[in-house]
């Protein structure tokens, strides 16, 4: 399956350039300010349990616009429209080749992202989103999902 190596330096590039809104993390450690040791406090913040909601409307979004050419990159960073907008075409022609979109299924949030499983007619994708500040796209990557193992190969793996 080919791929498309603008969208994985895209999501580099936003990730790099761009802060990435991250509205919750598992645990973190932060300074403990009031005894003067400079010991770290851990500090449990709740993981996220449900996706942003504006992922799946923007992956949809995106995947409708390659499909008809009309893709709003209005919805991006100023630098993943730089970064993307010169392999359009490449993803106009993967998409494609994909046949019909079928689901979009989320199954994570990690490191301030969406993560979704996307299955299309021909074959499932993973995507990973995150938005900035200004609820503009700042990262978004896409590639095939790892084949599952069905039940007998993994038994007979053991």
């Amino acid at each position: 399956m080919k791929t498309v190596p603008i969208i994985m330096a895209a999501l580099t590039a936003g990730m790099a350039g761009t802060a990435v809104a991250q509205e919750t993390v598992a645990a973190g450690r932060i300074q403990n300010t009031f005894d003067g040791s400079g010991r770290q406090t851990a500090v449990a913040v709740p993981a996220r349990s449900e996706p942003d909601p504006r992922s799946e409307p923007a992956i949809r979004a995106f995947i409708g616009g390659l499909q008809t050419g009309t893709v709003d990159w209005n919805a991006f960073t100023p630098s993943m429209v730089e970064q993307m907008q010169p392999g359009e075409a490449a993803a106009v022609e993967m998409i494609g080749g994909l046949g019909a979109l079928e689901s979009v299924e989320w199954f994570q949030h990690r490191s301030g992202m969406d993560h979704y499983l996307v299955r299309f007619e021909n074959a499932d994708t993973q995507w990973i989103i995150g938005f900035d500040d200004a609820d503009k796209i700042a990262a978004l990557l896409f590639r095939p999902a790892p084949p599952i193992p069905s039940s007998t190969e993994a038994v007979a793996e053991d």
